[in-house]
């Protein structure tokens, strides 16, 4: 890693810590993770998807490797917890007061120990651990972008992904669209390669061109057959190009690429059947699903321009204009840019669009936008032309960097349940005997099973419950709910509430934006730097049971 990679991770970091919850599209990954940590791969019995399957079967390994990172994380939480006295901790942080104290008196004078047990910490370290391995498959990328074209391309690349929006936030999310893109930027590190190396024998050179095409293949393949299907239209032109450029014949291309078919499906279906109990491939039955069957209708359609004209632009908006400048100038870059267009283009052809979707074209585009920014700066004859394009980079870079940040802000308020399952945390002792119930919004929306932090309380996620007394019926002391008029107010009591994002509206009065910079610069109140004002409303009740709601009611049969 170097620096630039750092800083995209930080970034990254930057946004986990700002939206620390996920929603119902990363729930599977996130919830697999959480099982394998807690519950091991021996006894599978508990599992969360078991009881909740989703639409669609989803694959455990991204979730297996996620888990294998965090897991000396884990030990590490039960170390200071267990290994480490009340004694210990009093004496470490009353020497740190002697010190500490004079600058910041509100610097603890102990901890409990406790508090390394609460779940959410492995949460965090979770995505932490998903944005690492996102951001080395960049640092590999960029590598091999520093050794094709310049080691200025490789880190402009890094910048422009660092300051747009989608990559740094989505980027340490559990869906398989992530961990499906961890591997297309390692395929397209060894892709872009320059096949020649000076010092190397025709011989050699022509090993390590076959050595590099037989990696780009499998990695791909193994890709779409275990994460993400599609993945088949970004590798296809990548695959036709290299039989193009005579980098490997057609007929090996096909032996390949059937063996490493061969070879993922054996992985896939090995461990997925293991996990999910009968003898399945989860990617093919999500294929199936969206293709074969339409299924993907049910969730919208958009207009079959929708990636062109919105979702590419709101992902690469600094990247496209140095990427089209590189498109025009260089031919290289033309061969490189063929796949994501051809991707694209073809998948505009589904009904159902969504941003996630053409995550693997993005790293593509930055490459062309970087090479593109590289070759206007050192193309430049004039020096003051060198200059405004330099600092106008770095305004522009500053300003989307700005704008991302404040995306992520307004996307923090997305998350009601995760925010609700915090709160109710807090509302009674962890060591009473609760029974809770929360409703398929608040689980859809950040209540995952690293936020059930208390043991001895029973979170039960039953969606059969169709009327008010069988709340009653089933014991539930405290309720996580969209509609808190669906109960009864003689039964129920309203606790806690929860805010949620309901729109944006801008100002138009450009003077008193101005005037609002001009006072937050002085006064230090970030907030009234911000041009738009973001508006919330109570989405998200905890409800109660009333003292004589307490015990079940019983129903007499006649």
């Amino acid at each position: 890693m170097n620096r630039w990679d750092f800083f995209l991770f930080i970034v990254m970091v930057a946004y986990i810590c700002m939206c620390p919850y996920t929603k119902v599209e990363e729930s599977f990954n996130l919830q697999a993770t959480h099982d394998i940590l807690i519950y091991g791969v021996k006894d599978i019995s508990n599992y969360d998807h078991f009881e909740f399957p989703g639409v669609v079967p989803r694959t455990f390994i991204g979730s297996l490797v996620l888990a294998l990172m965090v897991y000396p994380f884990k030990n590490l939480l039960n170390l200071l917890t267990f290994g480490v006295k009340q004694e210990t901790y009093d004496e470490i942080f009353g020497f740190l007061n002697k010190y500490i104290h004079p600058y910041y008196q509100n610097f603890p004078k102990t901890i409990n120990p406790e508090i390394f047990q609460n779940k959410f910490l492995l949460q965090y370290a979770t995505r932490i651990s998903l944005a690492l391995l996102v951001v080395w498959s960049f640092s590999k990328l960029r590598k091999s972008v520093t050794k094709t074209w310049s080691k200025e391309a490789g880190n402009f690349m890094i910048i422009l992904t660092a300051v747009q929006f989608y990559i740094p936030f989505w980027g340490s999310r559990t869906l398989p669209n992530t961990f499906a893109l961890i591997l297309v930027n390692i395929a397209l590190s060894f892709w872009v390669l320059k096949t020649t190396r000076k010092k190397a024998s025709n011989r050699e050179n022509r090993i390590y061109e076959k050595t590099r095409s037989y990696l780009v293949i499998f990695i791909l393949t193994f890709t779409a057959v275990v994460f993400r299907i599609e993945i088949v239209l970004l590798a296809l032109p990548i695959f036709l190009l290299e039989v193009k450029n005579k980098k490997i014949s057609f007929v090996r291309l096909i032996i390949v690429g059937l063996i490493s078919t061969i070879i993922s499906i054996g992985i896939t279906v090995s461990i997925d059947s293991y996990f999910w109990g009968k003898l399945l491939w989860p990617e093919g039955s999500v294929f199936q699903f969206n293709v074969l069957n339409n299924g993907s209708l049910a969730y919208g359609t958009s207009p079959w321009y929708s990636y062109l004209s919105i979702h590419i632009p709101k992902m690469c908006a600094l990247a496209i204009p140095f990427a089209l400048y590189a498109f025009y100038e260089k031919p290289r870059i033309r061969r490189l840019l063929t796949p994501a267009i051809f991707y694209v283009i073809v998948y505009s052809f589904l009904p159902h669009k969504e941003t996630r979707f053409i995550f693997y074209v993005v790293p593509i585009i930055n490459i062309a936008g970087g090479v593109g920014l590289y070759y206007i700066q050192t193309s430049s004859v004039f020096s003051v032309t060198k200059k405004l394009i330099y600092y106008m980079t770095i305004l522009f870079v500053i300003a989307n960097l700005i704008v991302s940040g404040l995306m992520a802000y307004v996307s923090s308020f997305n998350y009601p349940g995760g925010y609700a399952l915090k709160a109710m945390n807090k509302l009674e002792s962890r060591n009473k005997e609760i029974k809770i119930h929360i409703d398929v919004y608040t689980a859809q929306t950040g209540a995952s099973r690293f936020g059930q932090i208390n043991d001895k309380w029973i979170y039960d996620k039953d969606e059969s419950l169709t009327t008010p007394q069988q709340f009653i019926d089933k014991g539930y002391n405290y309720a996580i709910v969209l509609q808190p008029s669906f109960h009864n107010s003689n039964q129920w009591e309203i606790k806690a509430s929860v805010n949620a994002l309901s729109g944006i509206t801008y100002s138009k009065d450009y003077r008193k934006i101005i005037k609002n910079v001009k006072a937050c610069i002085s006064e230090k109140e970030i907030k009234g730097c911000i041009p738009f004002k973001i508006h919330k409303n109570k989405k998200v009740y905890i409800i109660k049971r009333k003292p004589e709601q307490e015990k079940p009611i019983i129903q007499e049969q006649m």
